[in-house]
């Protein structure tokens, strides 16, 4: 099987290469610069030129493979919002047209924010299963709602479409929200969490979130959508776990969801206080998914240790 990775250098796209690179598959990066093309040829893969901002390469590209693993992260979507999930969008149109009728696998990486629940900011909320539609989603995160539906869709049209959505990854030092936090307690002397900090937040190993891509590749059927959920986490426990590490100057404090967006800004906000709970039964039922990892310990030690060398 020929299976092309788009994002293939990335934080998940770069541990996905080096799970498949143990099963009998031919791999290929999608490479849209000269540099990502020597990156993706010292990986061991092979480079396909193209660009998902450019329809016509995306299309060639998709016709040379016989699946597609979509992990690339859409633009800046941090900050950019909707307009990055708007690009996105149109790109993964793409490949769908041109694997229709061709029973192709086509992976779409999606997000738990898709279903957070904004009701409860700093409160506990139950389990989100795999079978909760994405109806409320905050707004900038909206145009991926669409994105989902059209993948899940796409198994009507001869295409083994699957949907993965993805809580906070961890592992080897690189998740993007304990930076936030733990620059946050070095400067203000205090972990913060909001209200209640009894909100929820899941968490995958990107060691066991890879092999989940595997197993859906190898053994899913075609429009299913899963949650790789390993273990949850309150925020007030995540709070917690950061001050410990930084000793006894650090105070933990609850802050109001007004005052984390004066602190954080909107968004990072919204992060740090919704529940995004996810219930990962189907992934471990269907898919015989059995993670590996549970717990951030170490995760928070590495980052510590990566930004301040101790």
């Amino acid at each position: 099987m020929k299976v092309l990775i788009i994002g293939a250098t990335g934080y998940l796209g770069s541990t996905i290469v080096e799970n498949f690179k143990k099963q009998n598959v031919e791999l290929y990066g999608l490479a849209r610069s000269i540099e990502s093309y020597k990156k993706i040829k010292r990986m061991g893969i092979s480079p396909i030129k193209g660009d998902i901002f450019k329809p016509e390469t995306l299309k060639v590209a998709t016709e040379q493979v016989d699946a597609v693993i979509h992990v690339a992260a859409p633009g800046n979507a941090f900050n950019d919002g909707a307009p990055a999930f708007n690009e996105d969008h149109e790109a993964i149109k793409t490949v769908l047209d041109t694997m229709k009728g061709t029973n192709k696998t086509f992976i779409y990486s999606s997000g738990a924010m898709v279903i957070a629940d904004l009701q409860k900011i700093g409160e506990a909320a139950p389990h989100m299963s795999e079978e909760i539609p994405a109806i409320n989603p905050p707004s900038f995160v909206a145009k991926r709602v669409e994105t989902e539906n059209m993948v899940l869709q796409a198994a009507d049209f001869g295409i083994r479409s699957i949907v993965i959505r993805i809580p906070h990854i961890y592992g080897k030092g690189k998740n993007f929200m304990f930076p936030f936090l733990i620059d946050t307690a070095m400067k203000e002397k205090a972990s913060f969490y909001i209200n209640e900090g009894e909100n929820l937040i899941s968490f995958v190993h990107v060691e066991d979130l890879a092999e989940l891509y595997w197993l859906a590749l190898k053994n899913s059927p075609a429009g299913e959508l899963y949650h790789p959920a390993s273990f949850d986490m309150n925020m007030k426990s995540i709070a917690l776990s950061i001050s410990d590490k930084l000793g006894f100057v650090v105070q933990t404090n609850s802050i109001s969801f007004e005052e984390a967006k004066v602190l954080w800004g909107e968004a990072p906000s919204l992060v740090f206080g919704i529940n995004a709970n996810l219930n990962s039964t189907k992934a471990t039922n269907v898919l015989h998914w059995i993670p590996k990892y549970s717990s951030i310990d170490e995760e928070i030690e590495e980052i510590f240790k990566l930004k301040y060398g101790n």
